[in-house]
């Protein structure tokens, strides 16, 4: 799979302070694009997923949304209809890196009908859209797997900036490419494998510093599904049932944990905090109830 990339460093620019570049039409003027920064490599393809940083605003500047406002980029596919014409036709000409305005008619646009409450009717929209990344959606089972891989490469990295949200995105767009194995030969299962369970891991990981624990059990569980040899794994876990107070279960895959890994320092740190605070739990509740009844 071939995946082009740029870190989005003209994100925080205003599109006001960007001189236009050139200037493109299309459709007899339907659409318009006016180039704000270049970008390099090639186009998208029909089909291709692309990822885009935009603000939208009406003519006369009243902002309705921006991916940027949400540090979010959105992604979609070309050509699928998910998204306004205007855009299914104006990101496809862009290029890694560059930043465009496009500036929709209505036909290219939300139409007569708008889009309540924020787009009225027959409106003509303003995008500023800066095109992040995009690749061919991958067909055999061989690029599924390089592309997810790519993906645990990326999330690692947005990891390493404890950016641990875009993280998790990375790792389950990763995931999502292995996710129908019913095809795939013996040998293709297991190299898949090899690349879900770290990915379920990962996707722990970073769910336990955003606080969801629940989530963080389940991709465990799924880690555990692959190997349940994975000292990992059962770590994890018991982290994230540690931070639930659920401390019995904790204790018992804290000790899952050491039995595959008996040398490591933190489980052993993790596993006496559970059996201190299961401790600690059990004697305010036999105050509590001594209160209550003595």
């Amino acid at each position: 799979v071939e995946l082009e990339r740029m870190p989005g460093d003209n994100n925080n620019e205003s599109s006001e302070s960007l001189p236009v570049l050139r200037t493109e039409e299309f459709d007899d003027g339907q659409l318009v694009k006016e180039v704000l920064v270049e970008g390099s490599g090639e186009t998208p393809v029909e089909g291709s997923k692309v990822i885009v940083h935009y603000t939208g605003t009406l003519l006369d500047g009243t902002k309705f949304d921006s991916s940027r406002d949400r540090d979010s980029p959105f992604n979609f596919v070309i050509g699928a209809g998910r998204v306004i014409k205007g855009w299914d036709v104006g990101v496809a000409t862009m290029r890694v890196g560059e930043r465009a305005i496009l500036i929709c008619q209505p036909d290219y646009a939300y139409g007569a009908r708008g889009h309540p409450p924020t787009i009225p009717e027959n409106a003509t929209l303003r995008f500023d859209v800066e095109l992040l990344e995009w690749e061919k959606e991958p067909e055999t089972t061989q690029e599924k797997i390089e592309a997810a891989n790519k993906r645990k490469e990326q999330g690692n990295a947005l990891v390493s900036e404890k950016k641990f949200a875009e993280a998790l995105a990375k790792y389950n767009a990763g995931l999502e490419f292995l996710k129908a194995q019913w095809s795939m030969s013996d040998e293709e299962k297991k190299e898949a494998n090899a690349v879900c369970a770290p990915l379920h891991l990962n996707s722990a990981l970073c769910q336990i510093q955003l606080g969801e624990y629940r989530s963080a059990i389940l991709s465990c569980e799924k880690a555990l599904d692959i190997d349940e040899g994975n000292p990992k794994a059962w770590y994890r876990r018991g982290s994230a049932k540690l931070r639930l107070h659920e401390y019995k279960e904790a204790i018992e895959d804290f000790e899952a944990s050491l039995r595959l890994s008996p040398d490591d320092a933190s489980i052993k740190t993790n596993l006496a905090r559970a059996r201190k605070l299961q401790a600690d739990a059990k004697k305010k509740e036999k105050a509590l109830y001594g209160k209550m009844f003595g």
